[in-house]
């Protein structure tokens, strides 16, 4: 009797478990990965904010809000030195850090448009035929942050960017206390 092309039921019952154990082995956690966001000293953080633009508020006023929040979140900032600027500068910290950034329209005509990042990241080393290479990597799902326009004609109290840096900063302190104190 000759055998028709194709494996018996059996044999694909066989195969298909032993895909499934396979898989489940290699791929099934049965626990939650570690948090991106847990790091070893959670009291520190360092925090890097940069305003590019004519944004129609100061980098310091952002950057004594942050400094608030902070306070309030029991949280320290991270002493920036003129050795930490020249290692990164040559990219030889890869530390982990919450970045913030805003960006604003550099023309003079309205409406202005606007867009705020916020996430926590570092430096990854990749291996390159040429040699290593740091790239900057966020760690998703940890961004945060608007974009949009705005007319300083017709909104004359801009405090609506100003909310929107300090909650979406807020937001990701939230997971950043969430993930290193267990709350």
């Amino acid at each position: 009797m000759k055998r028709k092309g194709g494996l018996s039921l059996p044999t694909v019952t066989l195969l298909v478990a032993l895909f499934l154990g396979y898989s489940k082995t290699t791929y099934g956690q049965t626990e939650d990965p570690p948090s991106p966001l847990k790091v070893e000293n959670p009291s520190m953080l360092y925090v890097d904010y940069r305003q590019y633009g004519k944004c129609p508020f100061s980098l310091e006023s952002i950057d004594v809000m942050i400094d608030g929040i902070l306070t309030r979140s029991r949280l320290k900032r991270t002493p920036f030195t003129a050795e930490r600027f020249a290692k990164e500068i040559r990219r030889e910290i890869s530390g982990f850090r919450l970045e913030v950034k805003t960006n604003c329209d550099d023309d003079d005509d309205a409406p202005h448009n606007f867009n705020i990042k916020v996430g926590f990241g570092e430096y990854a080393t990749i291996s390159r035929p040429w040699g290593n290479q740091q790239i900057w990597m966020y760690h998703d799902p940890y961004v945060y942050g608007a974009s949009g326009t705005y007319d300083p004609a017709r909104e004359p109290n801009i405090s609506f960017l100003k909310n929107a840096i300090r909650e979406s900063v807020e937001d990701a302190l939230t997971d950043y206390l969430k993930a290193n104190f267990d709350l």
